[in-house]
């Protein structure tokens, strides 16, 4: 047996150690090809080679044979383009902006001192009886309030103003100018000390207070006469236009207002005022005033004084009275029986702890515009009705420009980007 020279060039790599004869056969049954290489023997694990050639060998097998191994790329699917439908388009409507020209101040009308309170007192000055009448004011407003009407007693036979038509054409019957007043418990308990705590305190005129210009019912106030004399310079006016109020159709309204008032209901604790009845809406007036005098209090004369029955009930004749606002109506009734009391909490509906400029501020900034122009609103209606009443205190226009003054500087302050307004 003989041995092959190792083979010194080939397309493997070169080895210095000689081959065996174990190492040099090849157990190919072909014979290999030109240029090319037989088949690789099998992987020993005892092999001399450095390292394991398999790999190598088939990518030369395969680059020989010019077979190139194609990997499949997957398609992506093709996704169908989501047609999503246009929403219909709507007209773009360009709102109205609304604007409001609020003055920085409100003006305080030229409004004349009050000459004369009620004719029976034409002789006291008129600061005399104001100053007299402070101190009954608040017992004046609660005992006020405790009434409530009694349309079911006002029998026409009672009143002087009844009258009826002899023309059966034009048939028209008066109804009387006055209404029944009482208080519950007084009359369906006959309370001995309730009456004598409302004695000489009982309202002698019901005000019938309805809207310029508007159709409606009224509503129903009982007072003092003598507590509008005093502070309203225009109540001689507005009482003297009761004596040309004598047409049928003034006293038509006054019937229909008095049969509706049997299904109005009562009115409401102190101090607000709910009773309506009456629709006329033109000025008129009725008797004189009768008040209370205990140590020095003022008790005048009434020529034509409201008409008491047993029972405590009053039969007291109704004023029409046409304001500008029938809403904030009761705002200026409380504050001429309490003109001592901050007005503040009242006119912006706030807690009562806000009397002073700082804490109005502090409640006020919290809420929004809407909410501020409404009490700009409610603070033009009272400033509308104190100018129809004539009230011309100090105390109460200081107020009423200190509450419009808050709200305007925080609307003011919130349109400039003002975080904080300066309370000082």
């Amino acid at each position: 047996m003989f041995t092959r020279p190792p083979r010194l060039l080939s397309n493997k790599e070169n080895s210095t150690y000689p081959l065996s004869a174990s190492q040099g056969m090849t157990s190919s049954a072909s014979k290999p090809r030109i240029s090319g290489i037989g088949r690789a023997p099998h992987k020993r694990s005892h092999g001399v080679k450095p390292y394991a050639r398999v790999p190598s060998i088939q990518r030369a097998k395969a680059a020989a044979a010019g077979v190139k191994k194609t990997t499949k790329v997957k398609a992506k699917p093709v996704l169908a383009p989501i047609i999503v439908p246009k929403a219909a388009t709507t007209p773009h409507v360009v709102q109205p902006v609304r604007t409001a020209k609020i003055p920085l101040r409100l003006p305080r009308p030229v409004i004349p001192p009050v000459t004369t309170t009620l004719p029976s007192l034409d002789h006291v000055p008129p600061e005399y009886v104001a100053a007299r009448l402070t101190p009954q004011l608040p017992p004046l407003l609660l005992v006020s309030s405790l009434y409530r009407p009694y349309p079911q007693l006002n029998p026409a036979a009672l009143s002087p103003t009844t009258t009826t038509s002899t023309n059966a054409t034009n048939a028209t019957t008066r109804r009387p100018r006055t209404m029944a007043f009482g208080i519950p418990q007084l009359v369906e308990t006959g309370d001995e000390k309730l009456a004598a705590k409302v004695r000489c305190r009982e309202p002698d005129m019901c005000l019938a207070v309805s809207e310029k210009g508007k159709e409606g019912l009224p509503r129903l106030v009982p007072i003092n006469q003598l507590v509008y004399a005093a502070q309203c310079s225009y109540w001689p006016t507005l009482s003297a236009a009761s004596s040309s109020v004598t047409s049928p159709s003034s006293s038509r309204s006054s019937s229909e207002g008095t049969s509706d008032q049997e299904n109005t209901p009562p009115t409401p604790p102190l101090p607000t005022i709910d009773e309506e009845s009456d629709p006329d809406a033109s000025f008129s007036s009725s008797s004189s005033a009768e008040t209370a005098r205990s140590s020095g209090t003022i008790r005048p004369s009434s020529p034509v004084a409201a008409s008491a029955t047993s029972g405590g009930i009053l039969h007291l004749p109704l004023l029409p009275l046409a304001v500008p606002s029938v809403a904030t109506f009761p705002l200026v009734h409380t504050h001429l029986h309490l003109p001592n009391r901050c007005w503040l909490p009242a006119l912006l509906s706030l807690q009562p702890a806000c009397t002073t400029r700082q804490s109005v501020v502090s409640a006020l900034a919290p809420l929004s515009t809407p909410e501020l122009m409404g009490k700009l609103e409610t603070l033009h209606a009272v400033w509308s009705n104190v100018c129809a009443l004539g009230v011309g205190a100090d105390r109460t226009w200081a107020q009423l420009s200190e509450a419009w003054g808050c709200v305007v500087g925080v609307l003011a302050a919130r349109a400039t980007g003002i975080d904080r307004m300066d309370t000082e």
